[in-house]
């Protein structure tokens, strides 16, 4: 290999980082007198950074199941907001002086709830999948009949997006066996995701998530191709996307409630009950 040149490697996304505000987070009113949650206001509160893909693999579980604004504010607390560009309108109500660009400007309620049922929609569709549940699949896939042929189409509804679209024409080849729905919900979701990693649904120049492969140094000094979300939400979606693809099981570990994968691919076996030796012994300690 000729000196210099960059050497070739699998794509990996542990290279992302994201910080939270130590001083924590709060609900206040912009200056459009909405609600939007802002960093608390505290001289010298300093953050502490962690990497989502590798040190919380199974956030975008936990983002789904977020309820009212206790939970949000209890979620960005421990993993941070979802953004880190904001628009005017997102600014503060109060007027003084602001110690972050975070305590200035923060996400509306709004919003963390359309993003979290957006997300949520679709990974109950893969849940339904998973499960087989027929009956769920029913609601989305749809064969139908023109001039005596067939063809699949799906319709996913959240409160952001509504698409319905053909996966197959009436008369086109396709990989579906006759009346199925699994495998053809499987290929919306895929669709589905995909827009979602590509932001093709958003026309906004602030909270973009779309997700781009891009150089990155390893800690050898070696060069890398990472697939680098631009911020927590588009890591979520690159998460669920990683699990979606079937590389790895998520596991919930009994020692410390955490999610963890496991499988080829993973740090952990396939067969692994625990997410660390730690916590395989302390199950022992504690059956």
């Amino acid at each position: 290999m000729l000196k210099g040149t960059v050497k070739t490697a699998q794509l990996h996304m542990t290279s992302f980082a994201w910080k939270v505000a130590e001083a924590g987070y709060q609900w206040k009113r912009s200056i459009r007198s909405r609600q939007h949650l802002y960093e608390r206001n505290v001289p010298g509160g300093g953050f502490r950074i962690y990497h989502p893909m590798t040190d919380t693999p199974g956030l975008f579980r936990e983002f789904v199941n977020l309820g009212g604004k206790e939970d949000i504010v209890e979620f960005a607390n421990k993993y941070g907001v979802l953004f880190d560009r904001y628009s005017l309108d997102d600014g503060i109500g109060d007027k003084g002086k602001y110690w972050s660009i975070g305590a200035h400007n923060g996400t509306s309620l709004a919003v963390w709830g359309q993003e979290i049922a957006d997300m949520s929609v679709l990974v109950a569709i893969w849940d339904s999948i998973t499960s087989e549940r027929i009956s769920d699949l029913k609601r989305i896939i749809f064969w139908k009949e023109k001039d005596g042929e067939r063809g699949v189409e799906y319709k996913i509804e959240t409160p952001k997006h509504i698409t319905s679209e053909w996966l197959a024409l009436p008369g086109a080849p396709h990989p579906f066996g006759e009346g199925d729905l699994l495998l053809p919900a499987r290929y919306a979701l895929r669709r589905e995701i995909n827009k979602r990693l590509s932001d093709e649904f958003n026309d906004s120049d602030v909270n973009k998530i779309a997700c781009a492969p891009r150089l990155v140094w390893n800690p050898d000094g070696s060069q890398a191709l990472a697939i680098m979300p631009p911020n927590l939400l588009g890591a979520m979606w690159l998460q669920f996307a990683q699990f979606a693809s079937g590389r790895y099981q998520l596991k919930t570990c009994p020692g410390c409630g955490k999610y963890f994968q496991a499988g080829e691919g993973a740090p952990r076996r396939a067969d692994a009950i625990t997410c660390s030796d730690k916590c395989r012994q302390r199950k022992k300690r504690n059956p």
